[in-house]
């Protein structure tokens, strides 16, 4: 194609419909239907890692590229670090949230640690389903993290210019290569 931007587009808008699918996951959703929505999410985020990293290098002067792919990796990593930690955060504060609300004793609510979510023993099978449930609830609250992540990265990545890839002979017009066989032919 010559152009990034259509196949950047589109892997942000899988990935976006991934993460707004995966919000209605439950604990009763099949296996089969969640495999099925991150094969789609990771379709969508496949076609964006490197065509994010090919419309960087395309858009800087040829001496900046290594810098470019660097500070690219540099973010990435420091993005699925801090990602990592929110969505701790997340899970860890629903979590507590709903367990301070609940009307589980105490002894068995001091037992719960976030998101090293261990059933304690000698539970009631209420109690164990009202556990499950908190632990969904935090789940939940990370993918809608995900989905509006999925969302800012689709948003930021409409400006993006595209002039093609340099030096892909798909992106030159008929003009350019006339004026090209002008320059050549008066050169000689």
């Amino acid at each position: 194609m010559g152009h990034y931007n259509p196949i950047l587009w589109t892997g942000y808008g899988f990935y976006l419909i991934g993460a707004g699918i995966q919000t209605t996951f439950g604990r009763s959703t099949s296996h089969a239907y969640i495999a099925g929505i991150l094969i789609l999410e990771g379709f969508g985020i496949g076609w964006t890692l490197q065509t994010a990293l090919v419309a960087a290098q395309a858009l800087a002067p040829a001496k900046d590229r290594a810098v470019i792919t660097g500070i690219r990796n540099l973010f990435r990593f420091t993005g699925g670090s801090f990602g990592l930690v929110i969505s701790s955060a997340i899970m860890n504060n629903v979590i507590a949230s709903k367990l301070t609300n609940s009307d589980l004793p105490q002894d068995i609510v001091s037992q719960i640690r976030g998101a090293e979510f261990n059933i304690p023993a000698g539970l009631t099978e209420p109690q164990q389903q009202t556990l499950l449930d908190f632990e969904m609830d935090g789940i939940k609250g990370v993918f809608y993290f995900l989905l509006g992540t999925a969302a800012l990265t689709l948003l930021l990545s409409l400006p993006v210019k595209d002039n093609g890839l340099p030096g892909d002979e798909k992106k030159k017009t008929e003009e350019d290569r006339n004026n090209a066989e002008i320059e050549k032919s008066t050169g000689d």
